[in-house]
């Protein structure tokens, strides 16, 4: 995994070129491209469908993540994973900020699979027009899904009203196991319908695609119940000329068939996870005539008043199975469409056309859509060479695979204990030589059961009152969000190891606020008041932030540093300090400084000991990405140092490696 960090489009074309070459991946392989369109808040779920998505059809994943729309500086932050955590597939997630967001093709369509078909899927609120969005343009399929929309009954009307070929909605592919069942339901029973009643929530798309759907294939008008005591399409009812009476009821993730005369049938009806839906739709590429039909010919009233049934519209006696099996017949009797909108298929035969006539209107369409991509491309070129030429100077891209910052020293100790006293030493000697440099020093403390031993060997250490330790600020790296005095804070763990036994000045020993402190049970409260700490402390005029000397930090089994856990948003944070919500780790909520702060420290001190850190160590070691790794995206200005024992460096290359 590669992560850049406001970088341009180029740099994460290179950089997807050279991530394919190590992992060895070829673009003949790819069956599509697929693009995901979504918000910050949706990123998670957008993730799990497209990975369930890609495991059954490998494709190239580019997931544009809009955000911050009124950032007044553009910028852009890509994570590119080949084979990794999204599934056998090659997947770039492109954060974009300010008006960035807005012409996102500029920097999407470099990163198309030439020659392969292309999918866009909104996962939340689409654009009104989408046939007309460019990302839609370049679109052969385009896959909305109105159950995440706000007024779902008003998106499913504007689905209608900009309906082109290749459109679909995940509202559509939801009723497939409905669809399924009743068409199944007259194989043994030929006789026609006279009418239908659906019963559902009141603003369920499904519901009105299902009417729209027996419209057009039964000619009827169902009749729609509106209830609230089920949160989605309920029942089913089909009334047939012969007096039969056919129901499907939902139950859970059971349905109950019914029919008069006989016994009720329980069959499977289990509500499938959106990356499955997903995959279902990436089986065909070709427009869906039945979606349009039912698109075109439903019924949706916006008060949900009760339609009448008006009966069979053909003319004729037409069999229900094979209506809902076959396509529909067209009729010279026009059916009220489902909105109204202009007509969006024809509805009378089509000519008979010599066959060489087919193949160039065939030609012609496809020069169409291919002149049409073609002006796309050239007007999001043209787009992006003026943005660049009224830009200003931007620095160049940081890429956060391995540290870039310092030097970076690797020493292994023999064992935890040793490791201990050893770094203790070290401390010591680096803030004596701190403040003979500036007339103070600035330290800043972990967690955890190897910095607990370290500040107990500073204790002991005779050489410890060589320094003056009323000229040490003391602050922490992340804290959990308990109450003061809690055993589990690392405050107290700090205080009862070392700091109740030296001469500090209070005023300059900085903890982060408790649960019970004036913020009160507010993370983010908290967060702001440790960042207006840092700042007020801050030397005025030349930094936003205090000078650390040293920064220490402990490694977790899972390549946690602080409180950033591995794919948490805590690694996405550019804020001073933040709160973190959802810790994999008890207790859940904590407040932690982010990445950016961290690595301001003039020496960044990574310790790990014990052999359930091996495997996490040797990850960062290799350069693993920031977000699965954050302690491989730690490092300090002049010096990045690893203090390990044997047990914890059994991962860490040998050439790497400085025994002691």
């Amino acid at each position: 995994m590669i992560g850049l960090w406001d970088t341009t489009g180029n740099e994460v074309v290179k950089a997807l070129a050279a991530e394919r070459r190590s992992a060895g991946g070829v673009a003949s392989g790819m069956a599509l491209s697929l693009i995901v369109v979504v918000d910050e808040k949706r990123v998670r779920e957008a993730e799990a469908a497209a990975t369930i998505a890609a495991s059954q059809h490998p494709c190239r994943l580019l997931m544009v993540v809009r955000s911050d729309f009124e950032r007044p500086i553009n910028r852009l932050d890509a994570e590119i994973v080949v084979g990794g955590r999204l599934g056998p597939c090659e997947a770039v997630v492109m954060r974009m900020y300010g008006r960035l967001a807005l012409h996102a093709e500029s920097v999407v369509m470099p990163l198309l699979v030439p020659d392969v078909p292309v999918v866009t899927w909104w996962h939340g609120e689409p654009p009104e027009l989408i046939a007309n969005d460019f990302l839609g343009v370049v679109a052969d399929r385009r896959i909305t899904d109105t159950g995440q929309a706000d007024d779902r009954i008003a998106a499913l009307r504007q689905r209608a009203s900009d309906y082109a070929p290749g459109d679909t909605d995940l509202a559509w592919t939801r009723i497939t196991p409905w669809r399924t069942l009743l068409a199944g339901a007259f194989d043994t029973l030929d006789t026609r319908v006279t009418g239908a009643t659906i019963v559902a929530p009141a603003s369920d798309p499904t519901a009105a695609l299902m009417s729209g759907w027996l419209t057009a294939r039964l000619g009827i008008q169902p009749e729609l119940v509106a209830t609230n005591d089920f949160p989605r399409l309920r029942s089913v009812t089909l009334k047939c000329a012969s007096g039969d009476v056919l129901s499907l009821t939902r139950e859970d993730s059971m349905a109950t068939f019914s029919r008069s005369g006989h016994a009720d049938r329980n069959l499977p009806l289990v509500r499938r996870p959106t990356g499955e839906e997903l995959a279902e739709e990436l089986r065909r590429l070709d427009s869906d005539q039945i979606y349009a039909d039912a698109l075109g010919r439903g019924h949706v009233c916006p008060s949900w008043t009760v339609a009448r049934t008006s009966g069979c519209t053909s003319g004729r006696t037409r069999c229900s199975h094979r209506a809902l099996r076959s396509p529909p017949r067209y009729r010279r009797r026009r059916v009220r469409p489902l909105f109204p909108a202009r007509p969006l298929f024809r509805t009378r035969p089509l000519r008979a056309r010599p066959l060489f006539r087919v193949r160039a209107l065939f030609q012609a369409r496809l020069l169409r859509a291919r002149l049409l991509r073609a002006r796309v491309l050239s007007r999001a070129r043209a787009l992006r060479a003026r943005a660049l030429s009224r830009a200003p100077a931007r620095r160049a891209p940081l890429r956060r695979v391995v540290p870039s910052m310092g030097e970076t020293n690797v020493v292994v100790h023999a064992d935890a204990k040793v490791l201990a006293q050893a770094a203790a030493a070290r401390l010591v000697v680096k803030l004596i030589d701190a403040q003979a440099a500036r007339g103070f020093a600035g330290i800043v403390l972990t967690g955890g059961r190897i910095a607990a031993a370290v500040y107990e060997a500073v204790r002991d250490l005779p050489a410890r009152d060589a320094v003056d330790w009323s000229r040490v600020d003391v602050w922490w790296g992340d804290e959990r969000f308990l109450p003061s005095g809690d055993p589990d804070r690392n405050e107290t763990q700090a205080r009862e190891a070392l700091l109740e036994a030296l001469p500090l000045d209070p005023a300059r020993v900085h903890p982060m606020p408790p649960s019970d402190g004036p913020d009160g049970n507010d993370p983010e409260a908290a967060a702001a008041r440790y960042a207006k700490a840092l700042a007020t402390a801050a030397k005025p005029g030349t930094a936003q932030l205090p000078h650390f000397d040293v920064l220490m930090l402990g490694v977790g089994e899972d390549g946690h540093v602080a409180s950033i856990f591995p794919e948490h948003p805590a690694a996405y944070e550019t804020r001073v300090v933040s709160a973190v919500r959802g810790s994999p780790k008890p207790p859940p909520v904590r407040v932690s400084l982010t990445l950016p702060t961290i690595n301001t420290a003039e020496e960044v001190w990574l310790m790990a000991a014990g052999p359930e850190k091996a495997d996490a160590v040797g990850m960062a070691m290799a350069g693993g990405g920031p977000v699965q790794v954050p302690a491989s995206g730690v490092h300090g200005v002049e010096r990045t140092l690893w203090l390990l024992d044997r047990a914890a460096a059994a991962a860490v290359a040998p050439r790497l490696r400085s025994l002691r």
